[in-house]
């Protein structure tokens, strides 16, 4: 028409987009997104396709003619250090029918979380969010199994303790009226001393709260014995010597004295007699100190070194031992030899020096 030329109107059809969230900060991340979606087949996706948006969480939107496909290929894919979530995107309005301009594009609809789920449908199975709706059709099963649980505690609680201690197995319906005449083998050991002793001659006290103290030192030869300024009733002998028993195996030289797995190599009656000699001589030593007056005129602190090559497993196990043979001996007291109250402990110095040279 004369000059004039009409153009006709083509409607552009636009490409579904897939939503890529959880996603890590990086410079780069358009192009290493262009090469995970080569790898994994999607020839058709163009690096124009991939469009970063960086707010509060980094996620990303591409285009592509099917975006099912890429769901169901990439959702959950570990990319970069994190767990891909891939979803179809959703258009804000819903289903409504908005003019041009109303709606737009976006994420994933955010779905509220219900509080107790009931039969009628929400608005989370409503919607084309397919985990909205995943997560709408798991049952919740945490409030029936609290009511159970509140229950069975509730029934629980109206039983008596004879009840429930029987349930156990070891119910002992006279266990008020036994009282122990021999101490357990797991004593408290490194000053942790019991406040209340079972015989009645006992003088077994908690350190700092009796006069006189007693402490098994363990040391390393190699790391220089402590000097000894002649006879004391701090320091009644010479540093013991425990090189003479068996060492540890290679394996657990890593270990201490104080592991088990060190205690069953290395406790055998061997060293079971040699600690009970250490007890009956600490005995006497304490007989000897408190008939020289130390008490609670005098108190006393007494050191009784114990030294093997190392300092780190015969010499903490012949310490640990020896003090609770020593705990042991005084919690009975046999013939009330000792008149004042005794506490005991144990202290390691080159216990810690792990493959340290002199």
């Amino acid at each position: 028409m004369d000059g004039f030329q009409v153009h006709s109107k083509q409607k552009t059809k636009v490409k579904p987009r897939a939503y890529i969230g959880n996603l890590r900060i990086s410079p780069d991340l358009k192009n290493k997104l262009f090469y995970l979606f080569q790898e994994k087949g999607f020839d058709g996706i163009k690096e124009a396709d991939i469009t970063i948006q960086k707010q509060k969480s980094c996620f990303a939107f591409v285009s592509y003619k099917n975006v099912d496909r890429i769901v169901s290929r990439l959702n959950g894919f570990e990319f970069d250090g994190r767990k891909l979530v891939v979803q179809r995107e959703q258009k804000k309005g819903g289903d409504k029918k908005t003019s041009f301009g109303a709606g737009g594009w976006s994420g994933p609809a955010k779905t509220t979380q219900q509080s107790k789920p009931t039969a009628a449908p929400t608005a989370a199975n409503t919607t084309n969010d397919p985990v909205a709706v995943a997560q709408s059709e798991v049952p919740d099963m945490e409030d029936h199994q609290d009511k159970v649980t509140l229950d069975d505690f509730r029934s629980r609680c109206k039983k008596p303790l004879s009840d429930l201690m029987s349930e156990l197995g070891e119910y002992d319906p006279d266990f008020k009226k036994v009282i122990p005449t021999a101490p357990d083998e797991t004593e408290a050991m490194d000053g942790d001393q019991p406040t209340v002793s079972r015989d009645s001659n006992s003088r077994l006290g908690k350190h700092g709260k009796v006069p006189l103290h007693v402490e098994f030192r363990s040391f390393g030869f190699v790391f220089n014995a402590p000097t000894s300024k002649g006879w004391s009733n701090a320091q009644p002998f010479p540093p013991l010597d425990c090189r003479h028993l068996p060492a540890v195996y290679d394996y657990l030289a890593r270990q201490d004295g104080k592991s088990s797995a060190v205690k069953r190599v290395l406790l055998t009656d061997e060293v079971k007699d040699f600690t009970r000699a250490i007890a009956d001589r600490v005995m006497n030593a304490l007989v000897e100190a408190i008939s020289d007056g130390h008490g609670h005129g005098l108190p006393l602190f007494m050191t009784i070194y114990v030294g093997s090559e190392q300092g780190r497993h015969r010499s903490v196990l012949v310490a640990e031992e020896a003090g609770k043979e020593l705990r042991r001996r005084l919690r009975h007291n046999v013939g009330d030899r000792i008149t004042e109250n005794v506490s005991v402990g144990t202290a390691h110095q080159d216990m810690d020096r792990r493959n340290q040279k002199p």
